[in-house]
């Protein structure tokens, strides 16, 4: 298990190829990249200070599973502390970590822990054909990172 030592908040997606780079924006087609090109619609943030500003994990390695999701989900919830901010990405990730159901862009506090949910990064997303909703998103995660 990995243990945060930081109180940078929190970028959680459901599984990736490249487990040691979670959500990482080096691969121009991922999550990651996808989630800088909206907070650079929305201000402006390079890689680096990207990577520096969040703390990113995803539940599964390589492909979801609804029960190592929710098992990774559990021991996310017992990892944080009062003052968290997690962002998590899409409802599937919500329900894994246990969040009780939010609309897209819905927020939450249990148990001092701060939950945002955003709809899903992936290229499947019809949401973010909308500008408006890549920038709203851009705009909370630019928001979290310069705290």
């Amino acid at each position: 298990m990995v243990t945060r030592t930081t109180r940078r908040p929190l970028i959680v997606g459901e599984s990736n190829p490249y487990p040691c780079a979670p959500l990482a924006p080096d691969f121009p087609n991922s999550s990651g990249a996808r989630l800088l090109r909206m907070i650079n619609e929305a201000g402006t943030m390079h890689s680096p200070e990207y990577e520096h500003a969040f703390d990113r994990r995803n539940l599964c390695h390589r492909q979801w599973s609804d029960r190592v999701a929710e098992r990774a989900g559990r021991a996310l919830r017992e990892e944080l502390e009062e003052g968290d901010r997690v962002v998590l990405l899409g409802h599937q990730v919500r329900r894994a970590v246990g969040v009780p159901p939010l609309t897209a862009f819905g927020m939450m506090i249990l148990r001092g822990v701060t939950y945002y949910c955003v709809p899903h990064p992936s290229g499947l997303n019809r949401l973010y054909n909308d500008p408006a909703v890549r920038r709203r998103v851009g705009k909370l995660l630019l928001e979290l990172a310069r705290g």
